[in-house]
């Protein structure tokens, strides 16, 4: 015995805004930068670190997934 299942992703987009002065692409001041957890990790070549919260997120528009995935699901009975 069997079910279906449909799974629906949406994307969504945050914005983070970066600190007048700070220029990521600069790697004489930035090591490293990247997103994890929805905050914006910041590690400059000095040592310091930087963590950023999202300033805003955009609306999701629901109105059609990006993708969507059909899956039949055996139900296992003992």
């Amino acid at each position: 015995m069997s079910y279906q299942e449909v799974s629906a992703s949406y994307t969504e987009t945050y914005v983070f805004n970066v600190p007048k002065g700070i220029d990521l692409n600069d790697t004489s001041k930035v090591k490293f930068w990247g997103i994890r957890y929805n905050t914006l990790s910041i590690q400059f070549v000095d040592g310091t670190e930087m963590e950023i919260e999202p300033a805003h997120q955009l609306d999701t528009d629901y109105k059609y997934p990006e993708s969507t995935d059909l899956e039949e699901v055996e139900i296992d009975h003992e």
